[in-house]
């Protein structure tokens, strides 16, 4: 089964880790178990760091180091294409475009995401996309 993450679901993880939450528990599930293939567009890790060192919030809360560790456990461990250089126009937010993108080049079965915008569209093709509880509740 492949799957992405969305950015919101890393960053939810890493204000929150070593919570039984359901982000924790997704991020396990894509990090330890061996049926699930992660996908992670170079344009997420972009996304994700910029996001963690430029959010006074997120900044505040988030340590470079658990940022780093998190980036290196996800480029060990997960298959990260190459970036796309034309994005068709797929979302109502242009900024999700690549998300959509990479899962139908891909093939990826799930995006996991916290988004409102990606969740209303539900699924295209054979590409779900769902919160985490749902993702949680295939395991």
């Amino acid at each position: 089964m492949k799957v992405i993450l969305d950015t919101n679901i890393f960053i939810s993880f890493l204000l929150a880790p070593g919570n039984a939450r359901t982000i924790t528990q997704v991020v396990d599930i894509c990090v330890t178990n061996p049926s699930v293939i992660l996908i992670v567009p170079p344009e997420l890790l972009a996304e994700l760091s910029e996001k963690v060192l430029e959010k006074s919030y997120l900044k505040a809360r988030i340590s470079q180091a658990d940022l780093d560790e998190l980036l290196e456990v996800i480029k060990s461990i997960a298959i990260i294409p190459p970036k796309l250089a034309d994005m068709p126009l797929l979302s109502p937010d242009p900024d999700d475009d690549y998300l959509l993108a990479h899962g139908l080049l891909e093939e990826v079965d799930y995006i996991v995401a916290g988004d409102t915008a990606l969740l209303a569209l539900g699924q295209i093709d054979a590409l779900k996309i769902v919160d985490a509880t749902t993702f949680g509740k295939l395991f």
